[in-house]
This record gives C-alpha cells, sequence and structure tokens, in this order.
C-alpha cells in the first residue's frame, strides 16, 4: 500500500482544486481538480508544488509538502520535470538570442 497527500489549492486566478500525490513504490502519481488535470493535461498545480512552490496551497498541511519532491525523485515523473526545466532553459535561452537579433536587425536597418 502507498501513501497519499492532498492538498487544497488556490491559483493566482482564484481557480480551487486539489491536488493528490499517491506514492506507491518506485511510482508517483499526481491528480489535480482543475480543467486541466481532469483532462490528464499538464497543469501548474501539480508542478508548482512538485518544485516546492507552496504559494497556492490554501489547505493547512503544507508542511506536507516538503516531502513531496523527494517521493519524485527516481520516477517517471522526475524525468518529465527535468525534460521541462531543459526545455524551459532552452527556450528561455532562444528567446534571449531572438530578442539580441531583433536588435541588431533594428541598428542595421538605421544604417
Amino acid at each position: 500500500m502507498g501513501q497519499s497527500i492532498e492538498f487544497d489549492v488556490r491559483d493566482p486566478t482564484l481557480v480551487e482544486c486539489r491536488v493528490t500525490f499517491v506514492k506507491s513504490g518506485d511510482n508517483l502519481s499526481v491528480f489535480c481538480t482543475c480543467e486541466m488535470g481532469r483532462r490528464q493535461q499538464y497543469c501548474a498545480h501539480r508542478l508548482d508544488i512538485l518544485r516546492g512552490d507552496t504559494s497556492g496551497i490554501v489547505s493547512d498541511n503544507v508542511a506536507e509538502a516538503a516531502s513531496i519532491g523527494q517521493w519524485a525523485v527516481g520516477t517517471d515523473v522526475y524525468s518529465a520535470m527535468l525534460e521541462i526545466e531543459q526545455c524551459e532553459h532552452r527556450a528561455a535561452e532562444a528567446d534571449r538570442r531572438l530578442d539580441e537579433a531583433k536588435l541588431r536587425l533594428g541598428v542595421a536597418m538605421r544604417d
């Protein structure tokens, strides 16, 4: 039998939902009652808690969130999180390079 922790969450748009983490052996399942979570798609409510951001948790068990990051280590959830972080880093780098290229184009157009 596994362990589970539930958090009541409210995001900046005032959407309220419940995020549930279930750890069973090497498997971590994470559920959210928001619209995206019900569609089994990516939702920031789950990822925020996995990344240690507890600012949206409104239930009285915020301290329990500290263990969630450790639950993820070694799971497919953790691997997918690392992939997202790598993609976000590459996207930020691409955005920076695009901004620089636009500045160079603006300078080139003036001479």
